[in-house]
């Protein structure tokens, strides 16, 4: 009954996590058949620099805070949040568009990027506080139904204008405004008119004060953060600039399926998290170990058989070598999965430091590879570095786990 019951928990989660990528999904295969290889492939480009523009926006500083040492601090609330998040969202901006103007990127990625920023600041910003609010409450479940929602909406308003109106631009903008304002509703209504959420008694420049001087104690999250996006975010970003814009767009179409597989590592990592942390550790660690080895190999198989047997039903033609990089991709989920799993007991066990400096590792290891041999081999080496530098880490995790035990 514990297990069914939990499983309906992370489907449930899964679900608003898998609901957007998936009609991103189809949002991408209309741009594929309606436009060239290489507008899809700006497009691409825009989607990673926005992903790191709403994955980094918090950094790291929403699970620290829904961690066991976070939530003893006295900044624990929405304002220990959303000030700072406000803060790194607009330097990471500022920072990204200089990449853009600096890099002479041409004026449709630059134009595409600019359209994409109301809807970051929803993703990046209100969201992730509005998330904030629920899952202290322990209403993640409850949070994940209205965000199906809120998320489904913008999705579906682009496809209706890029269907009638062949208008990509456009397309864009008003899925991007859509999400920003329904988001800006919700967290009106949720957050600000609630009395548990911001501490009226602290001023924004007081508590960016507290936040930005404790950390020593958010910067592991920070770096895990950053050093996962060294191989699993990067690898577009390394692409375009060393193959330029049509590579990119055969190795995201490949891409674009992964990051739906990737939600659920994403939702199980936010229900267990915040649970684990606190005691209450509802299978133990070898029973979710191996519930995740379950996970991942059923994924990955499902991955496989997509990839040979229906991938060609979606893309055009001369998207075919996607199919191979996506089942080389797929690999990733046979180690992620795990990896998530230990990862999660390793920070209630205060170990997290040690995780980190392999997770650093691992994605070093990842980018000075790719550079090197993405010029001369092409967009396979990504997919096969991705793979490796996980599998790495679970090797590194493993021996850690043996010699501690000895």
């Amino acid at each position: 009954m514990i297990l069914n019951k939990e499983l309906i928990n992370v489907c449930s989660v899964a679900l608003s996590m898998i609901l957007p990528p998936a009609l991103n999904f189809l949002f991408l295969i209309f741009v594929a058949h309606l436009t060239a290889i290489n507008v899809y492939g700006e497009l691409a480009i825009c989607i990673a620099l926005v992903s790191v523009l709403t994955g980094f926006s918090d950094l790291g500083l929403r699970d620290f805070l829904l961690s066991k040492k976070g939530l003893s601090q006295s900044y624990s609330n929405g304002n220990g949040l959303f000030y700072p998040t406000n803060l790194f969202f607009f330097v990471l901006l500022f920072i990204i568009i200089s990449y853009l103007l600096l890099g002479g990127r041409n004026n449709n990625i630059i134009l595409i990027f600019i359209v994409y920023i109301p809807e970051a600041y929803a993703y990046g910003v209100l969201q992730k506080n509005i998330f904030f609010f629920y899952q202290k409450k322990n209403e993640l479940v409850s949070f994940s139904k209205n965000d199906s929602l809120f998320k489904s909406l913008p999705f579906l308003l682009k496809l209706a204008v890029l269907y009638f109106s062949n208008d990509l631009i456009l397309a864009i903008a008003s899925g991007s405004l859509f999400s920003f304002f329904s988001y800006l509703f919700w967290f009106y209504l949720r957050c600000v008119r609630s009395e548990c959420f911001f501490d009226r008694a602290y001023k924004p420049n007081v508590i960016l004060y507290m936040v930005l001087s404790a950390w020593r104690l958010w910067l592991p999250f920070t770096i895990s953060f950053f050093s996962f996006f060294l191989y699993f975010g990067f690898d577009r970003v390394l692409i375009e600039g060393l193959l330029g814009s049509s590579q990119l767009a055969i190795y995201s179409a490949a891409a674009s399926f992964i990051s739906i597989g990737q939600i659920v590592v994403n939702a199980l990592w936010s229900l267990y998290m915040p649970k684990v942390s606190r005691g209450e550790d509802i299978f133990g660690q070898r029973k979710a170990i191996f519930l995740s080895i379950i996970l991942g190999f059923s994924i990955f198989v499902s991955y496989q058989f997509f990839s040979f047997w229906l991938f060609g039903y979606f893309y055009p033609e001369k998207y075919e070598p996607s199919i191979l990089i996506l089942s080389i991709m797929s690999f990733f989920f046979l180690f992620r999965f795990p990896n998530v799993v230990l990862e999660i007991y390793w920070l209630a066990a205060n170990k997290y430091n040690t995780f980190v400096r392999f997770r650093v590792i691992c994605g070093s290891f990842n980018v000075f590879l790719s550079f090197l041999l993405t010029p001369l081999w092409g967009i396979l080496v990504p997919a096969i570095l991705l793979v490796v530098s996980e599998a790495f880490l679970l090797f590194l995790i493993l021996m850690c786990e043996i010699k501690w035990k000895v």
